[in-house]
C-alpha cells in the first residue's frame, strides 16, 4: 500500500471594508417609500339658477344706492362748487348666494375726487381771486322757468361758506356715510325676493377703489329673521319708526 502525502493550500481572501460593513449592519423590516395622498377634489355645490334674477336685481339696486349716496353729495357740494368734478368711476356690485350662511354681495365705490376739491379750496383761498363776483346756485339743478337768477356773491363770501361746510371739511367721510346710508336702505327694501332661511345673512361687503381713505371698506350684514320681523312690521306699527328700528338690526363694521 502505497501512502500519499496529502497537499493543503491556503486560500487568501481579500474582502472589501464597504462589504464587512454591509454584511454588519444591523438588518430589519423592509420598509416601502411613504406615498402622498392625493389632494382631494374640490366640492362643488350647485346654485339654484332661480336665484339668479333676484340677485341681479339687488345688484343693481346696489349701484343705485351708491349713485344715490353720490348724488347727495354732489347736491351739498354743488352748492358752492358748480360742476365740481367728483368721482373717478362708476360704482359696481356682484352676488354670491352661499348655501348654508346666506347671500353675499360685493360692490365697489367709486373714490371721491379729493385733489380736485383740495385744487378748488387753493384756489378760492388765492386773494386774487376772491373779489370777482361770481353767481352761486342753491340748487345742482336749473332754476324753474320764471324763476330770479342765483344771486351774485364774492368769492371771498363763498370762500368764507365753504370754509364753513362740513361736508367740504371732510368731503370722503361725508361720502362714506351717505353711501351707507342708502346701501342699508335697499338692502331693507329691496331684498325680499332674495330666500334666506332661518340664520342666513344679507351680507353687503363695500369697499372703496382707487386708493381711498383707511375707513373706505366697510361690511353691512343683517339677518333673515330681523328682515322677515321688517317686513310684517313687528318692530313698530308705524311703517317709519319701524323702518329705524331695523336699521339699527344691520351690523355695521368699518375697517
Amino acid at each position: 500500500m502505497v501512502i500519499r502525502p496529502l497537499a493543503f493550500g491556503v486560500v487568501l481572501v481579500v474582502v472589501s471594508p464597504l462589504v464587512l460593513a454591509a454584511r454588519q449592519a444591523p438588518t430589519g423590516p423592509s420598509q416601502a417609500p411613504a406615498t402622498v395622498a392625493e389632494p382631494a377634489a374640490p366640492t362643488v355645490v350647485k346654485i339654484n339658477p332661480e336665484l339668479k334674477y333676484p340677485v341681479t336685481q339687488l345688484e343693481t339696486a346696489l349701484v343705485n344706492a351708491v349713485r344715490h349716496g353720490a348724488q347727495r353729495l354732489a347736491e351739498e357740494i354743488n352748492q358752492l362748487a358748480p360742476e365740481l368734478p367728483l368721482y373717478t368711476g362708476p360704482a359696481k356690485a356682484k352676488g354670491f348666494p352661499e348655501p348654508g350662511y346666506g347671500v353675499f354681495f360685493d360692490v365697489e365705490i367709486p373714490s371721491v375726487n379729493v385733489n380736485t376739491i383740495a385744487l378748488y379750496l387753493s384756489m378760492m383761498q388765492d386773494s386774487t381771486f376772491q373779489g370777482q363776483p361770481q353767481p352761486m346756485p342753491m340748487s345742482p339743478v336749473l332754476p324753474v322757468a320764471g324763476t330770479a337768477p342765483p344771486t351774485p356773491v364774492s368769492n371771498a363770501e363763498r370762500s368764507q361758506r365753504i370754509k364753513n361746510s362740513p361736508v367740504f371739511q371732510d368731503p370722503t367721510g361725508a361720502y362714506h356715510v351717505l353711501v351707507r346710508e342708502a346701501l342699508v336702505d335697499t338692502m331693507l327694501d329691496f331684498s325680499s325676493a332674495i330666500p334666506l332661511k332661518g340664520g342666513e345673512w344679507l351680507t353687503v361687503a363695500a369697499r372703496g377703489v382707487e386708493g381711498m381713505s383707511d375707513s373706505s371698506s366697510m361690511i353691512l350684514r343683517i339677518k333673515q329673521e330681523d328682515l322677515v320681523a321688517f317686513r310684517a312690521g313687528k318692530f313698530d306699527p308705524d311703517p317709519v319708526a319701524n323702518k329705524d328700528a331695523a336699521r339699527k338690526c344691520v351690523q355695521v363694521i368699518v375697517f
